[in-house]
């Protein structure tokens, strides 16, 4: 379909979401056709080509056509950075349309319930905490966007989205609804939309730009190197937050002082924003940060990503390199290996991957801690209690009835659940923790851990992770299966998996959910964590 026929599809939202554009991208005309028929899709394209309008341009004029209602669209995204980094992109051609917006995040409840607006821009623990406190508001939702779901899916916070869109269709919606999901990296597209909505139309579009990619030993030379090519700004990508904090400082002791800045998780929302602010104005300058500036956040044009150390997958590396360069047909990245060979052949195994526009295939597991997590939520929502059987057929994509029944008979003898007339209730105890706003986030507490190859007692290195025993991560060029976690030794006790192009072998992206200790002990994937 050519951009004419497109423009005729969207009679008023093609101005204001694309007229600035010039033309359409590769995404965006491939993308809009099967969106504004109504049809569920995937989007996958690289960073920066305009998926955000691509998606939800056609799903506006839709809602048009339809009628527009309070809540007509929901907007999932896995951060509060990129979240405040659309509203800022989508505001104002929502404005022109009539649609009215709001931001629901940890940061930022500002949904009016009582009259809420068309869209809603949310983080699946918000949306979580809204169907709790305010089941009725959702009636009128018509479609369902999810952005950056590689970042979600086969992880706990992937799982627990996935049970509330089920709750969202069963229970709280009056309409079928219309998803797309959006990402630039996803090994396989169809797999990952089955397990959150049926019958999506896999968009693929836009080729990968030329990789131009460099090593060095240390951060000075790096430092040289974008002097002598005149590269003035740059984002500088660590593993941790500590190491953000460690690096930004050595900098400053060879870049002015004023022109380094800090950019992670840890730091309040204007802290944050200050920074963002920063690097859209600033004609020069470095920005360290942890994976929260790989998100597409609008900062400016970029010159260089630097990349302190390898990331664990090769995802993360093609989605850090994907934010440079983008005034080009290249990407300009530069890799500091810090003196260690073993992180410089990781380095040059990433960058031959991202040539040929490989990532790391991850085989599905469900996170049955997100079954407690869920049960929590589900009879603070209701207090009247529910059925067994209800409950069980909402979980039923993560575990089996004996399974979630086994979960049930474990949370009545810790004492959150009891059985009343026949249902399911809220003990006194589930209930105060709810009210506290304690169940609505399943994320665990990551450390900074010792990593111990387990054959040979040597320490490998360290990383800033979530820990539990099972799960995956990259190191020194090998993929490593965490078998023991000494928590107060901070420690993590791991054995080699099999080499790096061993893709077949990731099994999960993360670690396990905070709901974990409330899972039964023959059920608990921590089952070998020494507490000493």
């Amino acid at each position: 379909m050519n951009e004419a026929e497109i423009k005729k599809l969207l009679k008023r939202a093609y101005g204001p979401f694309f007229g600035s554009f010039g033309r359409l991208t590769h995404i965006q005309s491939a993308l809009i056709p099967p969106l504004v028929k109504g049809k569920n899709a995937v989007g996958v394209s690289p960073a920066a080509s305009g998926k955000t309008e691509a998606a939800l341009g056609p799903i506006a004029e839709r809602v048009l056509t339809i009628g527009v209602k309070p809540l007509s669209i929901l907007y999932v995204a896995p951060t509060r950075a990129l979240i405040n980094d659309i509203e800022k992109r989508i505001r104002e051609p929502l404005a022109s349309l009539g649609l009215s917006l709001s931001v629901r995040t940890g940061d930022r409840p500002e949904l009016r319930t009582t009259r809420p607006e068309n869209v809603l821009l949310t983080t699946p623990e918000s949306l979580d905490s809204l169907f709790c406190r305010h089941p009725r508001i959702w009636k009128d939702t018509r479609a369902v966007i999810l952005d950056e779901i590689h970042l979600l899916d086969n992880t706990y916070r992937g799982d627990q989205l996935r049970i509330l869109l089920r709750r969202l269709e069963k229970w709280h919606t009056e309409n079928p609804i219309q998803y797309c999901a959006l990402s630039s990296t996803i090994s396989q597209p169809e797999n990952l939309a089955g397990r959150y909505f049926e019958s999506a139309t896999v968009v693929k579009a836009g080729t990968t730009r030329e990789i131009s990619f460099h090593l060095f030993p240390d951060m000075e030379r790096v430092i040289q190197f974008l002097r002598q090519n005149k590269y003035h700004k740059a984002l500088i990508f660590c593993n941790s937050r500590k190491n953000v904090e460690e690096l930004a400082l050595r900098l400053k002791t060879f870049w002015p002082q004023d022109r380094v800045l800090v950019h992670h998780g840890s730091l309040s929302r204007k802290e944050r924003e200050s920074v963002e602010d920063a690097m859209r104005t600033w004609q020069w300058g470095l920005c360290v940060c942890t994976m929260t500036m790989e998100l597409g956040i609008d900062i400016g044009d970029i010159d260089a990503v630097v990349l302190y150390g390898p990331p664990p997958t090769p995802s993360a590396f093609i989605q850090r390199v994907g934010r440079g360069g983008r005034r080009g047909n290249e990407m300009l990245a530069i890799g500091c290996y810090r003196n260690k060979r073993d992180e410089r052949v990781q380095f040059e195994i990433y960058s031959r991957m991202a040539e040929k526009g490989l990532v790391e295939r991850i085989e599905y597991t469900p996170d049955i801690s997100v079954c407690v997590q869920q049960v929590f939520s589900l009879l603070y929502a209701m207090p009247g209690g529910l059925r067994w059987d209800d409950m069980g057929d909402i979980l039923s994509p993560l575990c089996e009835t004996d399974t979630f029944k086994a979960i049930l008979l474990h949370l009545a003898d810790i004492g959150f659940v009891e059985e009343s007339l026949g249902r399911c209730r809220a003990t006194t105890r589930l209930m105060d923790m709810a009210y506290m706003g304690f169940i609505h986030s399943n994320i665990p507490q990551i450390r900074d851990f010792r990593i111990v190859d387990a054959n040979t007692g040597r320490v490998i290195g360290e990383l800033f992770i979530e820990a539990a025993v099972g799960s995956h991560f990259v190191l020194s060029g090998k993929v490593w299966q965490v078998l023991q976690v000494k928590r107060k030794q901070k420690t993590l006790i791991v054995g080699q998996v099999g080499p790096l192009d061993t893709l077949a072998r990731f099994t999960r992206r993360y670690s396990y959910g905070a709901f974990s200790r409330y899972l039964p002990k023959e059920l608990r994937p921590s089952a070998k964590i020494d507490s000493s």
